[in-house]
C-alpha cells in the first residue's frame, strides 16, 4: 500500500530535528567559550560540553532512526542502500553514547584530558560519517512527501547545505583532537575546547540553515 507524507508534515519532522540539534549545539558552543574564557581552560565545563554533545548526537540518532524505520516501512524497495543509511544512523547513535561515557568518566577525573580529546575525534568521525545517511534521509522524506519539485530541490540544496559544514567541522574536530592528544601537556583542554566550539557551531549553523528552509515551505504553503 503506498504512503506518503503530506508536506507539512514532512516539513515539520526536519524542522523540528533542526531545532532540537541548533538548542544543543548552542548549549556546547556557550560552555566551550566560557571554558576558553578562563583563564585556564575548565576541564569541568568541557567535560558537561562534551557530554551534552553526546546527548544531542543520541537524541538525534534515535529521532532519525525512528523515522527512518516508517519511511524504509514506505518505501520498501530501498534494499541494500536502506542497510546503509541504517547502518550510518547507528553508527550516529554509538558516537552519542560514547561521548556521554565518556564526558561523564573525564568529569569524575579519570584521565580527562586524553578522555576530551577522545571524546572530539569521536565526534569528528560521526560528524563525517553520518553525513551521507542524513543526506539520503532529507531525499527520502522529500520523495515521500507532496513537494513540488521546487520545493524539493530547495530542500536538497538546504541539506547539501548543511551536511558540507558538518563534514567541514568534523575535519577540523578530528585534526584538533588529534593535536590535543600530541600537545597534552600544554594545550589538550584549549584545542578540546576549540573542538567543540567548532562542531557546535557546525551544528547550529547547519540546523539553521534546514529550519529556515523548511519554515519559509511551511508558509508559503500555508
Amino acid at each position: 500500500m503506498a504512503i506518503t507524507y503530506n508536506e507539512r508534515d514532512v516539513a515539520r519532522i526536519e524542522a523540528g530535528g533542526s531545532i532540537a540539534e541548533a538548542v544543543g549545539g548552542i548549549a556546547v558552543g556557550v560552555l566551550a567559550i566560557i571554558s576558553l574564557a578562563e583563564t585556564t581552560p575548565s576541564a569541568v565545563l568541557t567535560s558537561i560540553a562534551t557530554i551534552v554533545l553526546g546527548v544531542v548526537l543520541l537524541a538525534e540518532g534515535g529521532t532519525i532512526a525512528a523515522e527512518f524505520s516508517r519511511l524504509i516501512g514506505i518505501r520498501v524497495e530501498s534494499g541494500p542502500e536502506g542497510s546503509l543509511e541504517a547502518g550510518g544512523l547507528t553508527l550516529e547513535l554509538f558516537a552519542g553514547i560514547a561521548l556521554v561515557v565518556l564526558g561523564i568518566l573525564a568529569l569524575i577525573g579519570v584521565a580527562t584530558e586524553v578522555l576530551i580529546a577522545c571524546a572530539v575525534i569521536v565526534a569528528g568521525a560521526a560528524l563525517i560519517l553520518r553525513s551521507g545517511p542524513l543526506l539520503e534521509m532529507s531525499d527520502l522524506r522529500n520523495q515521500t512527501g507532496e513537494f513540488p519539485d521546487a520545493h524539493r530541490k530547495l530542500a536538497h540544496v538546504s541539506a547539501s547545505g548543511a551536511v558540507t559544514i558538518q563534514v567541514l567541522a568534523g575535519i577540523a574536530a578530528i585534526v584538533l583532537g588529534i593535536l590535543a592528544l600530541t600537545n597534552m601537556r600544554d594545550y589538550g583542554f584549549m584545542f578540546g575546547d576549540i573542538g567543540l566550539l567548532v562542531m557546535a557551531a557546525a551544528l547550529t549553523i547547519g540546523s539553521g540553515i534546514v529550519t529556515g528552509t523548511m519554515f519559509r515551505m511551511l508558509t508559503r504553503r500555508g
